[in-house]
């Protein structure tokens, strides 16, 4: 694989759904559009469109058996895709998802107010600006 044929690739799977697509048929191996549709929020000729262009580009397998087209991920060309990035695919039981880290939770300093001539008075005074026209 070129560098042009990667950058093909590697754009073609740019859009959020086509790359959900390929995270799925990775997972199950081999789908129905119906199946993808239960997985991918978006309308079903959109999601046909996108499964063409996939297929068009080799990345995508399908074969039909009646009325119903299964699709199953180019193993080739996808190797083709990593070995050129140089990247060495992990088992899938040994990716996590990065937790995002909890912040401690800061205590608000509670205000304070005290009673003077039966008024409440704030312990720190705030200095307040009037505009000349309300003095």
């Amino acid at each position: 694989m070129n560098i042009e044929e990667a950058g093909k690739m590697l754009q073609l799977i740019s859009d959020p759904n086509r790359l959900v697509i390929v995270k799925l048929l990775l997972k199950n191996r081999k789908m129905s559009a119906n199946e993808f549709l239960k997985s991918i929020s978006c309308k079903q000729s959109t999601l046909s469109h996108h499964l063409n262009e996939m297929v068009d580009a080799e990345l995508l397998n399908f074969k039909k058996r009646g009325n119903k087209v299964i699709y199953s991920l180019n193993t080739k060309k996808y190797a083709q895709l990593l070995n050129f990035l140089d990247i060495k695919e992990a088992p899938a039981e040994e990716v996590k998802e990065e937790q995002p880290k909890a912040e401690p939770v800061k205590k608000e300093k509670k205000e304070v107010y005290r009673v003077v001539d039966s008024d409440l008075v704030r312990p720190d005074p705030v200095k307040v600006e009037l505009p000349f026209y309300l003095l």
